[in-house]
């Protein structure tokens, strides 16, 4: 039903006549991420006014049908479809074969961790669970529960909620096929609105450039809320550059409704498309109509039902303005996150420097460009601000495991930026070709170099695709620096751990002064420091995700926090469990190969285990107490 809805909004809101025409696929792409918004706004209808959910989206279906039927003819397609050549048939094929290796890693993580990443299973899936459960959702906004993020917005929560009330069950398959929808969706949405836009080449190209990125398979894979909200962030922008304001409102809106950073983009959006000087006064009030029901819910959402969040607390917002030494810590960590994205050996943002550079520009879509760009330019700003502002500490362990996240999210909207600037493959080698100061004696750029430099470029992203297969698995040894051998001091504590996942326990130290553990590899010999956690820390090393290799893992007991840095993922996570005087006490409690995060309360007598698997927190009452 979904499907339908969204295919029908797009109908009405992007008109294409009577008869189905070649950008209807386009049409269904957009309509099916549009579609999860709109399915979990009747969702939410039916919990909080009780308007049964599919009478609400068959009529919304019928009226969409009937304008749709009465709008004018597709203007998209007065504008002549672009052949294909022999090079793009070539560069289809290498963008088949990538995408086949990205299907095999996402559904390979997808088997191996079924209830998603930690965001997933704790606090979007968490959500949907609470939501299922009519007579007791509102427990979702519980005081006693904060570490669940109970003022995250309910797009997905929503979404997956509706769908295991309608199947009667909580099948793990439901968010993993919503995920897969996003992940794949997105790629779809790219390829199809650049080759409309601009040509096939740039279209392919950009779909690989995008999927051969593992860590966007790996963080799809994850469940996770960004790779759908950088999938409405696409949408929002390719609407907008394709002249569809009130469509583009829509998906804006659903930004919002999306992630409380959705809200931020939105905000962006408008900032930006204005300084860029693309609004008219039509196009502006067309997006301000298409945003206003996901905005409005949005907003109704928070005043009303999300509770404040502590980690938005601007108590201390001048002294943290004025502390240099966290502008310096950001800005580092934006460096360092930015130069190593995508779980590749280089950034995959240079590629697209060096793309742009060597295709240059193209003169069509300039006032978009900049708008698309200033957007993006904008978003990147938000995030720094938000984290000189965060409560959170450490500064540096809220970056190390949030912002490659958010990269995602601006990912997909950078992809589609350099490629609809920039060039077609042929056109853009000939400018670069000619601006280039050479001897009359220097052979001309010849179709055949052209050519070789093209499949040169899709073996290399066919190299970036293989390499999801090889981030998704477990990796011999971690890549650590390589540091010397130096005497232990009094305050190290042993750690062993099977580190490596060679079935052979790794002798180790953790050295609470500095953080540091310093681990000797029991293939290898090689000893390699990592620097997680500090003074006041309790280490709890285990085996968190299930990849057969102890994890990285501290507690900390004055904040009740636990703070993981898995191999797998290769991301690091911040969980809430525990107080000050707790006892950790990690271990496989339900027996699903994987560490669970617990601890002994002595004042109580009383076991607090939080089940790997589902997120649920079981409190055991031990039969002494102890005195």
């Amino acid at each position: 039903m979904f499907v339908l809805v969204g295919f029908a909004l797009m109908r009405a809101l992007v008109p294409g006549g009577r008869r189905f025409c070649r950008h209807d696929f386009w049409r269904v792409l957009l309509g099916s991420g549009l579609g999860v918004g709109v399915s979990s706004l009747a969702f939410l209808a039916w919990l909080q006014f009780g308007v049964p959910e599919l009478a609400l989206e068959a009529i919304l279906l019928a009226v969409l049908v009937w304008v749709a039927w009465r709008s004018q003819e597709c203007r998209l397609c007065t504008i002549p479809a672009r052949p294909w050549s022999r090079l793009d048939y070539n560069i289809a094929l290498t963008f088949a074969l990538t995408a086949t290796v990205a299907v095999i890693a996402f559904l390979r993580q997808t088997n191996s961790a079924p209830h998603g990443h930690w965001d997933a299973w704790a606090i979007h899936n968490l959500h949907a669970r609470f939501l299922v459960d009519r007579a007791a959702w509102h427990d979702l906004f519980s005081p006693l529960i904060p570490f669940t993020h109970p003022d995250y917005p309910l797009l997905l929560p929503g979404f997956v909620a509706s769908w295991w009330t309608l199947l009667g069950n909580q099948s793990t398959a439901v968010p993993a096929a919503t995920a897969a929808l996003f992940t794949f969706g997105t790629a779809g949405l790219l390829v199809s609105s650049l080759t409309m836009m601009r040509s096939p080449q740039q279209g392919l190209l950009a779909g690989l450039v995008l999927i051969a990125v593992p860590n966007f398979i790996a963080i799809g894979a994850g469940q996770i809320a960004d790779v759908p909200l950088g999938w409405f962030l696409l949408a929002a922008t390719v609407l907008l550059v394709a002249d569809y304001p009130a469509a583009a409102g829509v998906a804006a809106g659903f930004a919002a409704w999306t992630k409380n950073d959705g809200a931020m983009l939105f905000v962006a959006i408008v900032i930006a498309w204005g300084l860029a000087r693309q609004w008219t006064l039509r196009r502006l009030r067309d997006f301000g109509l298409g945003a206003f029901v996901p905005l409005a819910v949005m907003i109704w959402f928070k005043l009303t039902l999300a509770p404040v969040n502590p980690e938005r607390s601007m108590a201390n917002a001048w002294e943290y303005m004025t502390d240099a030494s966290r502008y310096v810590t950001v800005a580092l960590g934006f460096v360092r996150h930015v130069w190593a994205f995508g779980g590749l050996i280089v950034s995959p943002f240079l590629f697209l420097l060096a793309y742009a550079a060597l295709m240059r520009s193209e003169k069509a879509y300039r006032g978009s460009v900049r708008a698309t760009a200033l957007t993006l330019v904008l978003a990147v700003c938000g995030y720094f601000a938000v984290y000189i502002f965060s409560v959170y500490d450490p500064l540096v362990g809220l970056i190390d495991s949030s912002l490659d996240r958010l990269l995602i999210q601006l990912w997909p909207t950078a992809v589609f930026l350099v490629f609809l600037a920039a060039r077609s493959i042929e056109p853009g080698l000939r400018a670069t070709h000619i601006a280039i100061e050479r001897s009359p004696n220097m052979p001309a750029l010849t179709r055949s170099t052209q050519i070789v430099l093209v499949l040169v470029l899709a073996c290399l992203m066919f190299a970036f695709g293989a390499a999801t297969v090889r981030f998704l698995q477990p990796p011999p040894s971690d890549s650590g620096t390589a540091v010397s051998t130096a005497p232990s001091d009094a305050g190290d504590l042993p750690v062993p751990g099977d580190y490596d996942g060679d079935g052979q326990p790794e002798v180790a130290l953790f050295r609470a002064s500095n953080g540091n553990w310093s681990i000797r590899n029991s293939s290898t010999g090689a000893l390699t420091t990592v620097l997680w956690g500090g003074v006041g820390d309790v280490v709890v090393p285990g085996d968190y995700d299930g990849d057969h290799r102890s994890d990285v893992a501290v507690f900390r007991p004055s904040n009740g926090t636990w703070y993981i840095r898995s191999w797998q993922t290769g991301l690091d996570v911040g969980a809430s469990l525990g107080m000050a005087g707790d006892v950790p006490v990690p271990a496989d409690y339900d027996r699903d190969g994987k560490t669970d995060m617990a601890v002994f309360r002595p004042s109580t007598a009383t076991w607090h285990i939080r089940n790997s698997s589902t997120g649920v927190i079981t409190t055991v009452a031990y039969p002494v107490k102890v005195r």
